[in-house]
């Protein structure tokens, strides 16, 4: 904002959502959640409060940091009826958890045919971290060299990751910490031991092809199709 090429001094968070707002096709970036509260470090490229029935379609969240949880977007225990659907998320931080994406306390999230990529988060949860929520669904996502895991949960609600590919992510993929009890793992592709062979999840070679950092394939030939 005020410095060209600095981004210490950018703004906390570079998107406010809001009831039934539909978010479609931007890049959102470089977002600098760094403030004296906590409201001011969370969800550097969004912060979503108190809202409902919002859409956050084919936009790519990069280079966002958070002091807190959230470098992405964070939703807050008020946050309901909300898609995040066909986003890039790649190289956001989170000096906390959730380095990608943070719900905490929320309500129906859907997050769908996302990628993560190079996402961080300190403790945990370098994608996603989910903290006492009901009904979060991720659903055929990809998950890629996120660093300190992928996805971390905690507290009481109903999680469920599914038809996702988990690959190269740091640490654990899939890490579900206290009073986690219904957590649905089913038809991954996921190398963590506990998870392959279970529930239809697998730990084949995915055939995953790159075309640069986010542009990535399936091989006609992979068992993450259609299984």
């Amino acid at each position: 904002l005020g410095t060209e090429g600095d981004s210490t001094d950018n703004c906390y968070h570079v998107i406010y959502g809001a009831d039934s707002l539909t978010i479609d096709g931007f890049t959102i970036t470089k977002g600098n959640a760094d403030g004296p509260s906590n409201s001011s470090k969370e969800g550097a490229g969004m912060r979503n409060e108190s809202v409902s029935g919002m859409l956050i379609a084919r936009c790519t969240f990069t280079n966002n940091w958070a002091n807190g949880h959230g470098g992405g977007i964070y939703n807050d225990a008020n946050v309901n009826k909300l898609t995040i659907d066909s986003c890039i998320l790649v190289d956001n931080g989170s000096h906390v958890r959730g380095g990608g994406v943070t719900n905490y306390g929320s309500d129906s999230v859907v997050i769908s045919n996302c990628l993560f990529v190079s996402n961080y988060g300190n403790y945990d949860g370098g994608a996603v971290y989910n903290f006492y929520d009901e009904d979060i669904l991720i659903d055929h996502c990809t998950f890629y060299k996120n660093i300190n895991g992928a996805i971390s949960n905690a507290g009481t609600g109903t999680y469920t990751t599914t038809n996702s590919i988990f690959l190269k992510n740091s640490s654990n993929d899939i890490k579900d910490g206290h009073n986690v009890e219904d957590h649905y793992i089913t038809y991954n592709r996921i190398a963590q031991p506990g998870f392959a062979g279970e529930n239809g999840n697998i730990n084949d070679n995915p055939m995953l092809y790159f075309s640069g950092k986010t542009d990535m394939y399936l091989n006609a030939a992979s068992p993450c199709i259609d299984t």
